[in-house]
């Protein structure tokens, strides 16, 4: 059950970012749990966003409870409380998530997700 209510968030997450038209990705422990590697994601939903998007992105995202906010000259992250998981979005400055090498297309459950692949 925990699973099931784990790829719900993963998938809600994923449709409000593809309706805001935001470039997106799912990194370390969700993108290997999206890949079928069997990890613990802690409670953890880690996500990349584009970062000339990124404030867009934060403005999608409060109907949750906020918990932090970080910015430095390379980067920056927010982070929100859904009912049993924390949600971290990231973005690197001045990167295209679009064009990464290492983005990949996973089918699951007839939903279509961006993630970074196991292999990187």
């Amino acid at each position: 059950m925990k699973d099931k209510n784990y790829l719900e968030l993963i998938k809600e997450i994923t449709v409000r970012l593809v309706e805001e038209k935001i470039p997106y990705h799912f990194i370390d422990s969700t993108s290997l749990w999206l890949q079928g590697v069997e990890v613990d994601h802690s409670e953890s939903v880690f996500v990349q966003v584009q970062w000339d998007l990124f404030d867009n992105c934060y403005q999608i995202f409060q109907d949750f409870e906020q918990i932090g906010r970080e910015r430095n000259e390379r980067s920056a992250l927010f982070k929100v409380k859904s009912a049993d998981y924390t949600i971290l979005v990231h973005c690197d400055f001045n990167t295209t998530i679009k064009t990464d090498p290492y983005r990949i297309e996973i089918m699951k459950e007839n939903q279509l997700f961006y993630c970074i692949s196991l292999y990187k």
